[in-house]
């Protein structure tokens, strides 16, 4: 039955909305502009927004397998390189519930399957 109305909404997009569609933006298929916005699109939590080392400092991270209760944590310190010239290499986080703090290369934070931006 499923199947059946999934055809019949086929048909019916194919049949009423689509030249519909034409007459008013002849240019555009839609079909073809769907499939082409979500290729240049990537999935899932890859659309994170670039970070930048200068402005961590306090944000909101969780891990996607926390350990030993850990899984909230917070950029508690930007560790600043000695000569200023040099950029950024380690943040520190501190998990939430422990207190713990560990010293992380801040690029780090950019592996999806390690890190996820806020507090999920």
């Amino acid at each position: 039955m499923q199947l059946q109305r999934a055809k019949n909404a086929a048909n019916f997009y194919s049949e009423v909305v689509k030249p519909v569609i034409n007459k008013v933006h002849p240019v555009i298929d839609t079909a073809e502009a769907v499939a082409r916005e979500m290729q240049s699109k990537p999935e899932g939590p890859s659309r994170m927004n670039p970070l930048n080392p200068k402005k961590l400092l306090l944000t909101k991270w969780t891990a996607v397998k926390p350990v030993v209760k850990q899984k909230h944590f917070l950029a508690s310190r930007v560790i600043q390189p000695e000569q200023l010239t040099t950029p950024i290499k380690s943040v520190e986080i501190e998990a939430v519930f422990s207190k713990a703090t560990q010293v992380i290369a801040w690029r780090g934070l950019q592996d999806y399957g390690v890190w996820g931006q806020g507090w999920v």
